[in-house]
């Protein structure tokens, strides 16, 4: 993990921290002979998914082009008349 921090951005290094137990486990099952319960699936699978999804590039909305009007010469906000009294 030090590996990470030092050439990943930070964003993911910390992101993919999350990944240690869901790993681990799978190593213990797979090397260890150890018993997975559905209840550790599934919640690998949450960690898995919502992981996948907060990673996953956002894809930005199409900017819509602003009207023009006739008083495009106008500003939007109104000028300050004077000292504002309180």
């Amino acid at each position: 993990m030090n590996w990470g921090i030092l050439r990943l951005p930070v964003w993911l290094a910390s992101t993919m921290t999350l990944l240690i137990p869901v790993v681990s486990s799978l190593a213990a099952w797979l090397f260890l002979d150890e018993a997975l319960t559905a209840a550790q699936l599934v919640a690998m699978g949450v960690v898995i998914g919502a992981l996948g999804s907060s990673s996953s590039p956002r894809r930005r909305p199409r900017s819509v082009p602003r009207r023009t009007s006739s008083n495009s010469t106008r500003s939007a906000v109104p000028a300050r008349q004077g000292p504002v009294s309180r």
